[in-house]
């Protein structure tokens, strides 16, 4: 553990540095107990994603073990597990998107480009209850989830959906479309899964034209004046050079992975979600450093 710090400790310092200039409100006592800020509680879950902790348990225990870490986090005593749940509960389902909000803000990204679209199976447990069978090129079909990304060819994730490992790509594109509507964006790119009249008609709303490669699955019996459109554009040095851009969201999910995006032996949708969001919340927040 104490090696694996000094490899994430200069993370760690500008991950702590950000959570300290935030405007995040104690966590309401309930029980009697004195309030607890949840900017060290933040910090606590920063830690046990950036070291790979695998339950909010060990990372109690691993508080109580190393008093270096608990003080580096701000607390003077390790709060209980049931405090690290209810609090986990508000992140997942408040916190992380109002800061993940904020981060985006103040990169200032002005007009963008163009985005990339796709989604990268994250394996759990075979015995996760939540969890669904999905098919992927990589694993073939696999027990999981999801994670949908939108990000700028520079890394930066724009917007994000985790789903069971059940749901088409192309279902979660509109939704994902939606969260960059306000952000300046001219181009989608996206691979032949995402060639689906819903995405042409939702991109359109936003003003967004979407690249991608036609499904030959699909032959003609599609008939799209946008299908016409694109299969000409990518004929162009133009077009051909686009496409290559989608080759990045491959290389920022393999990074995502390398840094634990992906937990092939967790179980619960929640708990996923939560890490999931972690995970990319402090890929952002390098961008600011």
């Amino acid at each position: 553990m104490i090696t694996h710090f000094e490899q994430n400790q200069s993370l760690l310092h500008i991950l702590f540095a950000y959570v300290d200039s935030l405007s995040v409100g104690p966590v309401p006592a309930g029980t009697g107990r004195p309030p607890i800020c949840r900017k060290a509680l933040l910090k606590c879950f920063f830690l046990k994603t950036v070291f790979q902790i695998h339950s909010l348990r060990k990372l109690t225990r691993f508080l109580h073990q190393y008093s270096l870490f608990r003080a580096f986090c701000g607390l003077s005593t390790v709060p209980h597990i049931s405090t690290f749940s209810r609090v986990g509960t508000w992140f997942r389902e408040k916190g992380i998107s109002l800061i993940y909000e904020q981060v985006l803000q103040e990169m200032n990204l002005g007009l963008i480009p163009c985005v990339l679209i796709d989604s990268t199976a994250l394996r759990s447990s075979l015995y996760d209850s939540q969890a669904k069978w999905g098919k992927s090129t990589r694993y073939h079909w696999y027990k999981g989830y999801k994670a949908h990304l939108c990000s700028t060819p520079e890394g930066v994730i724009l917007s994000y959906a985790f789903t069971t490992a059940n749901v088409h790509d192309s279902q979660m594109a509109p939704a994902l479309l939606q969260h960059v509507r306000d952000r300046n964006v001219l181009f989608s790119i996206a691979d032949a899964a995402y060639d689906s009249q819903h995405i042409y008609e939702a991109a359109s709303a936003y003003n967004i034209f979407p690249v991608n490669p036609p499904n030959p699955r699909k032959g003609k019996q599609t008939k799209s004046s946008h299908r016409r459109v694109l299969s000409n554009f990518l004929q162009t040095t133009f077009g051909r050079q686009w496409m290559k851009e989608h080759g990045k969201i491959e290389q920022q999910f393999s990074k995502l992975k390398d840094r634990g995006l992906e937990q092939p032996r967790w179980y619960g949708q929640n708990r996923y979600l939560l890490h999931v969001q972690l995970v990319l919340l402090i890929h952002n927040i390098a961008y600011l450093f």
